[in-house]
């Protein structure tokens, strides 16, 4: 190993990069609790995440099935049947917003120092175990006092929900607009 770190080897490099990250990252760990001050800002940046994530994949599930035809059709085969093409999009919405409110937060806030998780702390995992006034999921109409860290389940069964509030509006919405401007719209008025 040692031919591989000379100053100056390629393959020196990133091993010393993923050295130096990870005494940084060591050096940087904090050795107090945090105050009821910091937990309560960063359970407010985290509960901003998942609102905004919410809302993604509640919208982006109905609205995107809705009009990702118009510009999918002509690419993709799959965009071309309704409910096949609602049950995809809203799976992928969902998926991404699984994977950054819900899986990336517990991979490490260390490894999240990006937006939306920015102004989070890596030891705002220790906030858990103490009383900070925790606001919970929908101002308080869920988890009220709990931190949104420790709502994580149930953080990921309200985006399965919005996923399929959205399935159910984008088919409800398509089904309206096909009967009335569709296919059969068209028909019915050749045929009268």
């Amino acid at each position: 190993m040692r031919e591989y770190i000379v100053a100056g080897s390629r393959r020196g490099i990133p091993i010393l990069l993923v050295l130096l990250f990870l005494s940084l990252h060591a050096t940087a760990q904090s050795t107090g609790q945090p105050t009821n001050t910091q937990c309560k800002q960063w359970d407010d940046a985290y509960l901003l995440a998942f609102n905004v994530f919410f809302w993604v994949t509640l919208i982006g599930s109905s609205v995107f099935a809705l009009f990702g035809p118009l510009a999918l059709s002509s690419i993709s085969w799959w965009a071309t049947e309704p409910s096949w093409r609602i049950l995809k999009i809203a799976a992928f919405f969902l998926a991404l917003s699984l994977v950054a409110v819900v899986i990336w937060p517990w991979v490490g806030f260390e490894l999240l120092n990006v937006s939306p998780f920015a102004g989070i702390d890596p030891s705002y995992t220790n906030c858990s175990a103490q009383p900070f006034g925790a606001e919970g999921l929908f101002g308080g109409a869920i988890g009220s006092g709990v931190s949104a860290y420790s709502l994580s389940l149930l953080m990921a069964l309200v985006l399965v929900g919005a996923a399929i509030l959205g399935c159910l509006l984008a088919y409800i919405f398509g089904s309206i607009w096909h009967r009335f401007k569709g296919l059969y719209a068209q028909v019915k008025g050749v045929s009268e």
